[in-house]
């Protein structure tokens, strides 16, 4: 019988004074799967940010790609600036997965993306902005647990906004995050240091069971070694499942559908 995980976790963003708690639903702004202006190219993704302005105060997520080719703006002037902000490294945008979410499948970005590229866009973010940085997710390159981990910690080195490690796959050959998971529960002390953990849903598995129980070895594992960072899970953001991965042990969840945002709140909790 799985254990009951569900929990709550306050992460003190050290420059801002801003608290971050889970659980916690953060909709999604990105120009993958968007149209684009026949006059200059650019994603409608900037239109649609500036009509949710209106509504969303509180928390979203944001795409490096996307601020560095100018389809939304930079940090600093962003159409709202909600408590915080959450910073993808722009893989989504590159790669062609498609979230359980999507109506449509979606081409890849069309421009270049590099590690380079995304330190730009976290070396110019304001330090005003207070925003969870998300570890360099490259489709065409898989690397082992412990090099993940060290790259992660490099890009975040020296830099003070909040961070989060996405997990994936270890080679290409691998389409779960099964393999990397084993490895990460055998060493879970490595994920120390990290202020989020993160996992995508599609890559958890093929059946909700299987992800709910990914889920809770990567938390169980997580507590035995001490570490307290909550579970992100990147392209859950429908009712059932965020309940589900709840009571599994993630406690953050996005997407691009943002119907959960207005159906259940950390206030509920």
């Amino acid at each position: 019988m799985m254990p009951m995980l569900c929990r709550s976790t306050k992460i003190l963003h050290r420059m801002s004074g801003v608290t971050l708690t889970t659980p916690l639903l953060v909709p999604s702004f990105s120009s993958k799967g968007f149209s684009r202006s026949k006059k200059d190219q650019r994603s409608e993704i900037g239109k649609i940010m500036s009509i949710a302005s209106e509504f969303v105060t509180d928390v979203y997520l944001v795409s490096a790609y996307d601020i560095h080719y100018g389809d939304v703006q930079d940090g600093a002037n962003l159409p709202m600036t909600p408590e915080i902000i959450f910073l993808d490294s722009g893989g989504y945008e590159k790669s062609t997965d498609r979230d359980y979410s999507d109506v449509v499948d979606s081409l890849p970005a069309p421009n270049q993306w590099d590690i380079d590229k995304l330190s730009t866009v976290l070396d110019a973010w304001p330090n005003e902005v207070p925003a969870v940085f998300v570890s360099f997710d490259e489709e065409e390159e898989r690397k082992p647990f412990a090099q993940q981990v060290k790259d992660a910690r490099e890009l975040f080195k020296n830099r003070l906004h909040l961070n989060l490690i996405l997990l994936k796959p270890e080679t290409r050959d691998q389409k779960t995050l099964s393999e990397t998971i084993k490895v990460a529960m055998a060493s879970a002390e490595r994920l120390g240091g990290f202020d989020i953990i993160g996992v995508t849903e599609k890559e958890l598995g093929n059946r909700m069971i299987d992800r709910m129980s990914q889920i809770s070895n990567l938390r169980l594992s997580l507590d035995a070694a001490g570490v307290k960072s909550p579970i992100h899970v990147f392209g859950a953001l429908d009712p059932l499942s965020v309940c589900l991965y709840f009571v599994a042990g993630a406690e953050i969840f996005d997407g691009l559908t943002a119907i959960a945002q207005y159906w259940w709140t950390p206030a509920e909790y």
